[in-house]
């Protein structure tokens, strides 16, 4: 046991030193690192070449500089560029930087593992076990490297610059720090360190091209250990994960060391990031008992009112580019159904191979994209539910005597299955975490496959036994299977392109776009994900089942992270979120080498550019830039002036004067043409008791206190203006009262119940709908689009139903209601245009109509005038009273006096996070407290 602790000792300094460069680099750019591992292996390489001419040291430090150097260039080139991009654009970078490093290490130096001679030679005796001396020099080495490093960070002038760009990179600027050339400097030290790692324990084990990712998995595993910011931790976590692997290859198998420490990586992030386990555990426990689905909401509409023109019925209206989508995918998917038996009779029997599995992975790439393209989450281990199809559909009849149907379902089930519990411990993971947890998934999955002959039959695999029927027709020959791979490629395209333009699809865009977007929607971010992840993988598996039947084998390489590269880099190319972009960027992947005759020896090479490439230069891939250019001619043809004006027949006339017994002065500084007039009174049948209410709410940031004891109550048919200084607590309070942030003390209610613990997408979806001081909108979206997904909680249906009639119905009810909060304020002429296009002033009305269209019964407005010319003002006056006098309780916060003194039937005056005062506006307007703290003189 002794000497296998020493052992892991020596390979887990190295993993120390890989996770040290990985955490070095992520302080000064935030970006993870994939390649880390291949400049592990670069560091090897070069060594071993330099080391026959040159003396040993020389070839060790020329391989360090080298690896310096390609690391300082990977920054300059592929992450600067990237920094400002989405954390999957970033890991794919990275991922395909690495790729092409890998792909050009097995250009230059072949396939073939590679070592290198030792610069220690000997053993010494430790205790009860013995330790070469160049295993003493690795862990010596990453100690004192670690020392080093973090003395170096710490007391030095360049340590400084690189903690201060961590920190805030615009600050580090404004200070003079050139943060391009640190950073620079940072990549060079991380990717030195890793080439150290390679050539310290090159004379200890054998590497080849494709070691470099499970290096950068280890690497990353140690680094989690610290946060990705602490290296003693690193160092610590390193060694530990060393010497686990060690005792678990003494205890048990060796083949179950890695699969241990990958286990262990997912222990610690599950725990880093417990906040997020948590709240996926509330996904399966979310049941609220008194939410029903009829919850009395205003309607927009009286009873019996005529619909808008051009509006045939609720449910009718939809957008004619996603209507002539929706009948574009169908006619596609036809017409490839209709195409395949005709290829099936006709094509070359070669090619009908080729074909096959470029259609299997066309499925699989259809999976990936539900959840990269319209999802935004970078899956790296689809491959792994693709694998576990395939392994039960060989093994099911063996285990349990099924037959081959049955053993298809059961392989499809039990995918589904995992992917669910996979999916509930990982989907609560942030940042970077998730996209690394699916990728030790898909690696850990290839080496259990690797190391059970037993049970999987190891590296020989296992045969797929059976015959497969349908309708009594043997599914046997090639061409069958041709027929059934490319009916089922069309019947998963169709299914997919009905579900992305469904209610479900509405939602997953708003989780795409932004969080806490979704939840003003009352979207349930967490349950969306999950049911995309589970559907992915169930697609992925539909692929495993016939990839399995197409080679009547199944081995580990197909459950590996390496099998579905095609699949990411075809659906990349192709185009994210376009379902068919999976169709024509895998069969770009998959034919090109056909075409060209190239090689397999360039394949990785070829693979990692263009990943690279196209995230950087190419994100809309072939089908979505295609796609987005025939968007812009249409646009263009049918583009009138850039401010129509609302058809007579939807003109939204304005309110009556009010009467002179709700004039309230205007503040003498205010000008005459700010003056907001006031709707007339709410009726008083409305429930004179609190809809929403909070109580004694405090709440600290640290040593911070953003809301001290506040008290609020907010009555339906009333407008509730909150008013303060900058920094008052009031945006705050928002946020408590919607669900965004927890109270430290205090409660929320709403109906009598406390609402307190619930998530801002349950109390959305009960009617508590806020909008934002700085519209979050999706900026590839139409404002007809963006109103549409704020009434997502106006409808119903999950995944699977949006794919149906109803659906359809659904759907277009949602757009139905969009437009008609379009036309309330003002922004019906504008509903094709893009969100991007529209004025400061035309995206916060565009911002209210979204939060309309959830038919609120409690409206928190933060500072919704904020952009709007004086006559847009008046509007927003007469617009806010009228949606109080359907019933609705409405907070406004807003620093137009004149606005809120006019609208408001109470008033609360915050000051440095406390109460100040509350009452009508003309006890608020006279009060000394009120004009001390805010209004003035």
């Amino acid at each position: 046991m002794f000497q296998a602790i020493l052992g892991g000792l020596v390979a887990g300094a190295i993993y120390a030193l890989l996770g040290i460069g990985i955490a070095t680099a992520f302080r000064v750019s935030k970006v993870v690192n994939l390649a880390q591992g291949n400049f592990f292996v670069l560091g090897i390489m070069v060594a071993a070449s330099l080391a026959g001419p040159l003396p040993l040291p020389v070839a060790v430090l020329g391989a360090v500089l080298v690896c310096a150097g390609a690391g300082a260039l990977q920054y300059r080139l592929v992450i600067r560029p990237a920094l400002s991009a989405a954390h999957a654009t970033q890991l794919l970078v990275t991922l395909g930087s690495g790729l092409a490093l890998s792909g050009a290490v097995r250009v230059v130096w072949g396939p073939d593992d590679r070592s290198l001679r030792a610069m220690f030679e000997g053993t010494t005796r430790i205790w009860h076990g013995r330790l070469t001396y160049q295993g003493i020099v690795v862990v010596v080495a990453a100690v004192l490297l670690t020392a080093a490093l973090t003395l170096f960070l710490h007391r030095t002038d360049a340590g400084l610059r690189m903690r201060t760009i961590a920190d805030s990179p615009s600050v580090a600027s404004s200070l003079g720090i050139n943060v391009a050339r640190t950073s620079t400097a940072a990549f060079a030290l991380s990717a030195g360190l890793a080439g150290l790692a390679g050539v310290l324990i090159a004379p200890l084990l054998f590497v080849n091209f494709s070691s470099g990712l499970l290096m950068t998995v280890y690497g990353f595993v140690a680094a989690s250990f610290g946060g990705l910011s602490s290296l003693p931790l690193t160092l610590a976590g390193g060694l530990a994960l060393g010497c686990l692997e060690a005792i678990a290859a003494h205890q048990f198998d060796s083949a179950l060391k890695t699969p241990l420490a990958m286990t262990l990586f997912l222990a610690i992030v599950l725990v880093r990031n417990r906040g997020g386990l948590i709240q996926q555990a509330r996904v399966v426990q979310r049941i609220v008992p008194w939410r029903t689905p009829g919850r009395g909401r205003p309607s927009f509409r009286a009873p019996g009112a005529a619909l808008p023109t051009g509006v045939k019925a609720p449910g009718a209206a939809l957008p004619a580019r996603k209507a002539f989508w929706r009948r574009r995918s169908a006619g596609t998917a036809a017409a490839i159904a209709l195409a395949a038996p005709l290829g099936a009779q006709f094509i070359d029997p070669y090619w009908l191979s080729v074909l096959s599995f470029l259609g299997v992975f066309v499925i699989v790439g259809l999976g990936l994209d539900l959840l990269l393209g319209y999802t935004g989450l970078l899956s790296l281990g689809q491959t792994a539910f693709m694998g576990l199809g395939a392994y039960l559909v060989a093994l099911a009849p063996k285990w349990w005597g099924l037959g081959p149907w049955a053993a298809i379902a059961v392989a499809v089930l039990i995918s589904c299955l995992a992917a669910a519990v996979v999916g509930t411990l990982v989907l609560g993971l942030r940042g970077y975490y998730f996209a690394l947890a699916t990728l030790v998934l898909a690696i850990t999955a290839e080496l259990v496959a690797n190391g059970s002959p037993g049970l999987l039959g190891g590296p020989s695999g296992v045969d797929v036994p059976g015959e497969l029927k349908l309708f009594g027709i043997s599914l046997d020959t090639p061409e069958r299977l041709f027929l059934v791979i490319w009916v089922m490629v069309a019947a998963i395209a169709f299914l997919l392109s009905r579900t992305v333009t469904s209610r479900f699809g509405l939602g997953l865009d708003l989780v795409r776009s932004d969080p806490d977007l979704a939840a003003a929607a009352g979207v349930p971010a967490d349950v969306l994900k999950l049911q995309a992840f589970v559907f992915s993988a169930g697609i992925a598996a539909v692929g495993g089942v016939l990839y399995a039947y197409l080679l009547r084998f199944v081995s580990p390489p197909a459950i590996g992270f390496e099998g579905g590269i095609d699949a990411l880099v075809g659906l990349m190319l192709g185009g994210l979120g376009t379902v068919w972009g999976a169709l024509v960027g895998v069969a770009v992947v998959r034919l090109l080498p056909e075409w060209t005759g190239s090689s397999d020896t360039y394949q990785l090479l070829i693979y990692g550019v263009l990943l690279t490439a196209i995230a950087l230069v190419f994100p809309r891939g072939i089908v979505g830039k295609v796609g987005h250019w025939g968007r812009d001619v249409g646009r263009s043809r049918t583009a009138g002036p850039k401010r129509l004006p609302a058809p007579a027949s939807r003109q939204v006339p304005s309110a009556p004067t009010a009467p002179a017994s709700r004039q309230v002065p205007s503040a003498p500084t205010a000008p005459a043409s700010r003056q907001v007039p006031s709707a007339p009174a709410a009726p008083r049948s409305h429930d004179p008791r609190p809809l929403l209410e909070g109580r004694s709410l405090t709440k600290r940031f640290g040593g911070v206190t953003a809301a001290d004891g506040i008290d609020i109550a907010l009555v339906p048919g009333e407008v509730h203006g909150l008013i303060g200084p900058n920094g008052a607590g009031k945006s705050t309070t928002l946020a408590l009262l919607s669900g965004r942030l927890r109270p430290t003390s205090g409660a929320v209610r709403f109906g009598g119940k406390d609402v307190t613990a619930l998530p801002a997408w349950d109390l959305a979806s009960l009617g508590v709908v806020q909008t934002f001081q700085i519209p979050r909108f999706p900026a590839d979206q139409t404002c007809w689009d963006v109103a549409a997904m704020g009434a997502f909680s106006q409808g119903s249906g999950g995944l699977l139903q949006g794919a149906g009639p109803r659906g359809s119905r659904v759907v277009g009810m949602l757009y139905d209601i969009g437009l008609d909060c379009l036309e309330r304020v003002g922004l019906l002429g504008q509903r094709d245009r893009l969100v991007s296009e529209l004025s400061t002033g035309q995206q916060k009305l565009l911002e209210l109509a979204r939060a309309l269209a959830a038919r609120p019964r409690v409206l928190l407005a933060d500072e919704p005038a904020g952009g709007l010319s004086a006559d847009e003002h008046e509007r927003l006056g007469v617009l806010l009273r009228s949606v109080a006098e359907q019933g609705t309780a409405v907070l406004l916060i807003e620093h137009s006096v004149p606005l809120v003194m006019n609208v408001c039937d109470r008033v609360t005056v915050l000051a440095e996070g406390r109460l100040v005062t509350s009452g009508r506006p003309r006890e608020i307007r006279t009060n000394q407290e009120v004009i001390d703290a805010y209004l003035g003189t």
